[in-house]
């Protein structure tokens, strides 16, 4: 059973005979059966109703290619080699750092519908259901890689927020070192997998995860706060599509901006979406936790937090960091 043809017809909101259904597609009523229990499984909101059929509980805009690239910006186009969309997966990192290791060129970008084993950092959970959120990854290449790769994950976390404020979304908010807010709640992240050496070639993938329109049944399986472009929008929220084609657009202008400048700006950008800046926070750390205020970033992208001992940094491989409660 095709799925993705399956929801194409059933995109529109409206009840579908199972008979229908299986007539269009010359196969049984038990296939689309099966096919619309596969589709629950995958985290779809489904009513069924006998003698009406089936109805998806909101409408789904599914990702089309075609759309994304012409929605890309220039400097984006020149740059993306090629782009695969999967209506399920089970880590677009993954997928990419296997392709990469195969060859891909820079700029290979893969979306999915749904992930099955989408990861976070420190290799946390990261939960996609169908059709309700940006995930989406993208491999790139650097020849001389230094010190500072280690920092990309805040520039694009600011074109990001950057990108997220002209689609009309208030008060986005970034938590060091890559997760996306609003709030106070948490609407996406960033994770970048490097493979490589610094001073030498590298590759890394950067996976974006952005929830639009999630399940309310979803909650239980996030575990902590979060929110939903169709939340914080409520007079409405941009398309899945032109969110996707922002998204690569601004992950590609924040490479882009530092293979050119570096860190250079860093520093100030990020003070505007600083979401602990100020704020009581807590580090945990292999042998405990430290309060402090925070106190924004350093030329390196390092935290700072005022401490009982005086200014501390901190890197993002060492600690984890709450909002202290």
């Amino acid at each position: 059973m095709n799925l993705p043809d399956l929801l194409s017809t059933m995109a529109d909101g409206r009840f579908h005979s199972g008979q229908n259904l299986a007539h269009e597609r010359s196969v049984s009523r038990t296939a689309i059966h099966k096919a619309i229990h596969q589709l629950i499984d995958m985290g779809i909101e489904i009513d069924r109703l006998p003698g009406r059929g089936y109805r998806l509980r909101r409408v789904i805009e599914l990702l089309d290619g075609n759309k994304i690239l012409n929605l890309l910006s220039a400097q984006a186009s020149r740059h993306v080699a090629e782009l695969e969309i999967f209506a399920e997966i089970g880590s677009t990192n993954t997928y990419l750092l296997n392709s990469a290791s195969e060859l891909a060129p820079s700029g290979q970008v893969c979306i999915a519908e749904c992930q099955r084993a989408g990861k976070g950092r420190r290799g946390n959970p990261w939960v996609s259901p169908f059709g309700a959120s940006i995930t989406l990854s993208l491999l790139w290449r650097f020849d001389n890689c230094d010190h500072r790769i280690g920092a990309l994950s805040l520039l694009i976390a600011i074109h990001l927020a950057r990108m997220l404020e002209n689609a009309g979304l208030n008060q986005v908010r970034l938590k060091w070192p890559n997760d996306i807010y609003s709030r106070n709640q948490k609407l996406g992240g960033i994770l970048l997998d490097m493979v490589g050496e610094v001073g030498g070639q590298v590759h890394i993938v950067i996976g974006i995860g952005i929830n639009v329109a999630m399940p309310e049944q979803m909650a239980d399986a996030i575990g902590q706060p979060w929110t939903d472009l169709a939340s914080e929008m409520p007079g409405g929220y941009p398309s899945r599509n032109f969110l996707a084609a922002q998204t690569i657009s601004a992950m590609i202008e924040a490479i882009i901006e530092f293979e050119r400048d570096g860190l250079l700006k860093l520093q100030d950008m990020w003070q505007v979406y600083d979401l602990c800046y100020q704020r009581t926070v807590r580090i945990s750390r292999f042998n405990g936790y430290v309060e402090g205020e925070g106190a924004g970033i350093d030329e390196q992208g390092r935290l700072l937090l005022k401490t009982e001992n005086g200014l501390q940094a901190y890197t993002s491989g060492e600690v984890s960091l709450r909002l202290a409660a």
